[in-house]
């Protein structure tokens, strides 16, 4: 395969199979390029393709939906923090 930056041959350097594709790193013997490339099973078709994409997204979409839900808990623990740190701030200057 060429390389997309410079045209020059590259050279796999990791390849992860995934349910119906395979991942590679390439990269350039010439300007040492990095890239990735997706190869399919030939006996995907497009529906499969489109499937696999939306499950994908999905996945996506709940793991950024539980992490900003923690987020929101850290930052109201923070806060909640912050409040009894100011308590006993209060409480210790008090005569």
């Amino acid at each position: 395969m060429l390389c997309p930056k410079c045209g020059a041959d590259t050279e796999v350097r990791d390849s992860r199979p995934y349910k119906n594709y395979v991942r590679r790193r390439r990269h350039c013997k010439s300007c040492k390029h990095r890239h990735s490339t997706i190869e399919l099973a030939s006996d995907l078709s497009f529906g499969k393709i489109q499937t696999l994409l939306k499950e994908t997204k999905a996945a996506l979409n709940n793991q950024n939906a539980s992490i900003d839900k923690a987020a929101r808990r850290i930052r109201h623990v923070e806060s909640e923090l912050v409040k009894l740190n100011d308590k006993i701030a209060d409480a210790e200057n008090a005569p």
